[in-house]
């Protein structure tokens, strides 16, 4: 007796799980991902197991044949695992067009900056036609109409355009800076290095003919952008130099108290060890500064005393001598003007 049920009981499973399968197979025939799509479920990004698809397509599934027999709750994780499949299905094949999308995007992205760097490179024809320092409104003209272009342009991810010109556009200039900073050095440590920076091409090309530095400018083209960044720095490295001067002086008339008697001596004491006394490191150009500024104090003086001294057309004739006071005061205010 115990058998016999044992064994009803293994049929009644084996027909449930047939049955189950009867309607897997029949939901897996009739269920697509279009259709989850209409019914509102995103394949990309939704569980399956939500009911937001199955409340649409439970009365679909209900009326199956093949479901006859089987409860609601039977019917519900039939079609959780069939949707399961579907969407793992749709998941796998977006991973790999994303990837084969990144990948085209890349070489697109690869192709449009071997573009721009063939167009960077020294002359010949279509070579050379982007300068350094170019904007980006100067050199679209030039670039709007490529294919490469506008391959990189229809990219729904990754660096723009611009974004690649601008980053080509930097590694171009930062070389030319450090060209530019070991032409700068050889011209400091030349005999000529007392005249300055070379301020036009003729002149570079003077001071440095056969020099491999300026074959390698020439080869690239770059000659004339460098003597603007040579005149650019002599102009900010004159600018830095004038406004240490200032510093300094404006320390020696405030702390150093410099009167026209003052000795360089007694000034140094007063002002070594402060922060803008180390702005000048040539101790010949401190000294040559303070002579400048005991020279100002010495014409101040002067200027002060001769402001003092009474008016010839006032003063003589008035009793209390307040026309030669008022003289006196006339001459100071033209003074100080």
């Amino acid at each position: 007796m115990i058998e016999k049920q044992k064994l009803l009981q293994e049929d009644a499973i084996r027909r449930k799980e047939s049955r189950l399968k009867t309607l897997k197979s029949a939901i897996r025939r009739d269920l697509t991902a279009e259709i989850l799509v209409a019914c509102g479920l995103d394949t990309s990004q939704d569980d399956p197991s939500s009911t937001q698809g199955w409340v649409s397509l439970s009365g679909k599934v209900h009326a199956m044949p093949d479901g006859k027999g089987m409860t609601k709750l039977e019917r519900l994780q039939c079609y959780e695992s069939v949707a399961r499949e579907i969407v793992a299905s749709e998941q796998d094949k977006w991973e790999v067009d994303t990837v084969h999308r990144l990948r085209e995007e890349r070489k697109a992205r690869e192709a449009y900056t071997e573009m721009l760097r063939t167009m960077m490179a020294p002359p010949p024809p279509t070579q050379g036609v982007l300068k350094p320092r170019m904007r980006w409104k100067e050199a679209l003209p030039h670039l709007e109409h490529a294919e490469t272009y506008l391959a990189v342009a229809a990219n729904t991810s990754g660096m723009r355009p611009k974004e690649l010109f601008e980053m080509e556009m930097g590694n171009v200039e930062k070389n030319l800076a450090r060209q530019v900073d070991r032409l700068e050095s050889e011209l400091r440590s030349s005999d000529k290095s007392s005249e300055g920076f070379p301020g036009t091409v003729e002149e570079l090309e003077h001071r440095c003919k056969g020099t491999p530095m300026l074959e390698e400018l020439r080869r690239r083209g770059w000659v004339e952008f460098a003597v603007q960044m040579l005149v650019a720095r002599e102009k900010k490295e004159v600018q830095r130099k004038r406004k240490r001067r200032t510093y300094f002086m404006k320390l020696l008339r405030q702390v150093g108290n410099v009167q026209s008697d003052s000795t360089w001596a007694e000034v140094r004491a007063r002002v070594e060890g402060h922060s803008d006394f180390d702005v000048i490191p040539d101790d010949a150009e401190r000294e040559s500064l303070f002579e400048r500024v005991r020279g100002h104090a010495k014409e101040d003086e002067e200027k002060r005393k001769d402001d003092q001294k009474p008016s010839r057309s006032h003063g003589v004739d008035d009793d209390d001598g307040g026309g030669g006071g008022g003289g006196g005061g006339e001459e100071m205010e033209d003074g100080e003007v």
